[in-house]
């Protein structure tokens, strides 16, 4: 099947190929399931194609060697179906599959890599190329070979990525839902939020193409820009390093409060809320992510600030009284 025709695959097709999938691998497939997977295959051309294309993306990444991909070496595992499932989506559905997967917020959830709030871990891929996982962060690395793609559902990541040593050497990519970051080789940071992606390049040079635009934006290093799924942002210099987090610090400069205390959130269990006449405040320094109830408290000493705990996991960040900015500043 050429790619412009695995591109025109109906996604609901290309869904109901995955579920097949797994229950075909899941080891409790019974003679009626068998039978109604292949009245599923002949009630309809689209779900033939579909079928088709599943299977020789599955039977094309089982040709790995052993440890390329660890979740695919482990056989009957749910993780192992679950990834070779989302191969046949991410890797054989085209723009069309492509578009759909971006809404399905599963791919997160069952991720081959995540971490929770607060938490950060290292990776060392195939090819020797190292990913560190920021806070709250979710990733499929999806290695064959022709290509060393890392799907990035959420979160943010820091990239050392090597260059390829196969004689026809594969790109390094990094797909999210906007878009595609693709490079031989380079250091930087991408970051996926709602509807926005990010990159900020710290050595060598990227290439960012969102999903609905017709050529990629060239970012070289010290350089970084934003992108949604129509359009990029010019680059801009970079501000500060933006890999401090990987270091367990969170660097800024004349941010606003509010800003600050939404960043700050993402490496804290709960919610904190900002009074809108602080909201604007600015912020600079480097702040040790370990203990984000101290972060809290510093800034409250350093601003006319004060903190309410209503729980453990909500508190209020409010401007100090009048009679409070007295008394601190007498002291």
């Amino acid at each position: 099947m050429s790619a412009r025709e695995a591109a025109r695959i109906d996604p609901r097709a290309l869904d109901g190929a995955v579920e097949w999938f797994l229950r075909l691998t899941s080891g409790a497939m019974t003679d009626a399931d068998q039978a109604a997977w292949l009245a599923w295959r002949k009630a309809d051309p689209e779900h033939e194609r579909a079928w088709q294309r599943t299977e020789a993306l599955t039977r094309r990444f089982e040709a790995l060697p052993e440890g390329a991909l660890p979740v695919l070496a482990r056989p009957r595992s749910p993780g192992r179906r679950r990834a070779l499932a989302k191969l046949a989506v991410l890797a054989g559905a085209g723009a069309v599959g492509w578009s759909a997967w971006r809404e399905a917020p599963w791919q997160a959830w069952t991720a081959q890599y995540q971490t929770p709030a607060g938490g950060r871990r290292e990776l060392v891929l195939a090819d020797q190329s190292r990913i560190v996982l920021n806070t709250r962060t979710a990733i499929d690395v999806l290695f064959d070979r022709t290509q060393r793609l890392v799907a990035l559902h959420a979160g943010e990541i820091l990239v050392d990525a090597v260059p390829d040593r196969q004689p026809d050497p594969r790109a390094f990519v990094i797909r999210t839902s906007e878009g595609r970051i693709a490079t031989s080789s380079a250091r930087f940071v991408a970051r996926h939020d709602d509807r926005t992606s990010s990159v900020q390049v710290l050595e060598g040079e990227l290439r960012v193409q969102p999903l609905g635009a017709s050529s990629a934006s060239i970012v070289p290093a010290g350089f970084g820009l934003k992108f949604s799924a129509a359009r990029a942002a010019s680059p801009e210099a970079l501000a500060g390093d933006p890999s401090a987090w990987s270091r367990g610090m969170l660097q800024v400069d004349g941010m606003p409060l509010a800003e600050f205390l939404e960043e700050l959130q993402r490496y804290r269990t709960g919610w904190i809320d900002c009074a809108p006449e602080v909201a604007r405040l600015p912020i600079s320094g480097s702040f040790p992510l370990a203990d984000t109830d101290r972060v809290l408290a510093a800034v409250a000493d350093t601003l006319p600030l004060r903190l309410r705990y209503r729980t453990r996991y909500w508190v209020s960040v409010l401007p100090r009284d009048a009679a409070e900015r007295a008394g601190t500043a007498f002291l």
